[in-house]
């Protein structure tokens, strides 16, 4: 296990890919180094995130070593040095100078290895009510590795292009799916083993023990907090927002949030615990928010949103109310960006996104306060400009066809210049509203509470 690994230094991992000509010749003739090397190194790494007094470590500069092995070692089928090399590539990613050197080709060669990973899970799939194999674990635990390095590699935007061009998105839309990812046993829990949490390489998921239902520490579920992360990663470049719209992103997403708060097979929720909560993925809650919440960047994304059947725009109000600091932060975000659509913004304020963010810009978290200040601007602002109205009389510009009546207040009568002094008074309320609820918890060191204001 990499947890016992002797520690590896940079220097020893470029010594050992120095050692052979090429990654084929390395993986026949020193298998047993490169498994010992690339442990030791992740060891190294872990205890460097641990202990800050080594954090200096050096990391190797060039991904593309590693990456070529990668392509062998998938290819000769060997789990295990897959495995190893995926942790060492995830953690060279965390390094930006390093992750830029993946390049078009690297990125590429990641792909078709996580597209060989997944058919081999989509293969086991297809064995019905049989325990899960330790094949199907390893499988799990090779995915869930393989799209944390998605994660770290797509913060280059280089990297998301050649990404979402080769496939990757579509890969890590797939292993949202609970289906695609959990098998049970008739009236029992799961029975994968194995598995990562996304953050120290080596360490193991506990197995599952619940009853019918997938528990939040089990390797499938780990597996799609990873491409959860991944995707939010992807989306904050324009290539992967719009791989996400061209792949039916934003419906996945949508569809496995809905699943991580407790949704269709919880109950309806609104946002609030309830005795379901050993249920819900905060974490997978809040990374699938924050990845709608890049992905509406773009109009289309926002247009998706607001199409999708599964009640995208009033899923996103609900988490605002949430216990989940982040996951409510993010859907203030994406709140934000939906409501640069006339008829994303009418859909947000029947949700009763207006009362929601003003709670959120009380009392939540210093990025919450600042989507939600940035949100109310957009929901109230076009309002009191007179821009809906002129919007509304002239069809919308960017809304698409009005399929529904928009339950609205009455236009405001105003000019042009009034209407601009309207929404900038708002826009000074929401930025002193904003100040001083940052001022309160500088002073007291707690958010205010909203009942006290009431």
């Amino acid at each position: 296990m990499v947890a016992s690994a002797t520690p590896a230094s940079a220097s020893s991992v470029r010594a050992l890919f120095a050692s052979e000509d090429s990654a084929a010749r390395l993986l026949a003739r020193r298998r047993d180094d490169v498994l010992a090397t690339l442990r030791g190194f992740a060891a190294a790494a872990d205890t460097a995130g641990a202990d800050p007094s080594t954090s200096a470590r050096a990391c190797p500069e060039d991904a593309r070593p590693a990456l070529e092995l990668l392509d062998e070692s998938s290819n000769a089928r060997d789990d295990a040095c897959t495995l190893a090399v995926l942790t060492h590539l995830k953690i060279l990613a965390r390094d930006a100078a390093t992750r830029a050197t993946f390049g078009e080709r690297g990125v590429r060669t990641l792909v078709r290895v996580l597209k060989t990973i997944d058919r081999t899970l989509l293969a086991m799939k297809e064995t019905p009510k049989q325990p899960v194999s330790r094949e199907r674990a390893t499988g799990i635990l090779l995915a869930a590795e393989g799209a944390n390095v998605a994660l770290n590699a797509c913060h280059h935007p280089a990297n998301v292009a050649a990404f979402a061009e080769a496939g990757g998105v579509s890969v890590l839309l797939r292993w949202l799916s609970r289906d695609a990812t959990t098998k049970r046993v008739e009236g029992g829990g799961d029975v994968e083993d194995g598995g990562v949490d996304g953050n120290r390489s080596g360490e193991r998921v506990p197995r599952a023990s619940g009853r019918g239902r997938e528990a939040a520490d089990a390797p499938s579920a780990a597996l799609r907090r990873n491409a959860a992360g991944a995707l939010q990663s992807a989306c904050f470049e324009p290539a992967g927002r719009a791989a996400a719209a061209r792949e039916d992103g934003v419906e996945g997403m949508l569809a496995a949030l809905q699943v991580a708060v407790g949704g269709p097979c919880g109950g309806e929720r609104d946002g609030k615990r309830s005795a379901h909560d050993a249920d819900v993925d905060a974490v997978l809650a809040a990374r699938l928010t924050g990845a709608l919440h890049n992905a509406t960047a773009d109009a289309a994304c926002v247009r998706l949103v607001r199409a999708a059947g599964r009640g995208g725009v009033p899923l996103l109000v609900s988490l605002l109310r949430g216990t989940e600091a982040d996951a409510a932060a993010s859907a203030a975000g994406a709140v934000q960006n939906l409501a640069r659509e006339r008829q994303a913004r009418a859909e947000a304020r029947r949700a009763g996104a207006v009362a929601a963010l003003g709670d959120l810009l009380v009392a939540g978290t210093t990025s919450g306060k600042a989507h939600a200040a940035g949100a109310l601007a957009n929901l109230l602002g076009p309002e009191l400009s007179g821009e809906e109205a002129r919007e509304r009389d002239g069809g919308g510009s960017e809304s698409g066809s009005g399929d529904q009546q928009e339950n609205v207040a009455p236009s405001l009568a105003v000019d042009g210049d009034s209407g601009d002094a309207r929404r900038r008074a708002l826009g000074k309320l929401l930025s002193s509203a904003l100040a001083l609820s940052m001022a309160w918890e500088m002073i007291h060191d707690a958010p205010p509470e909203t009942r006290a204001l009431a």
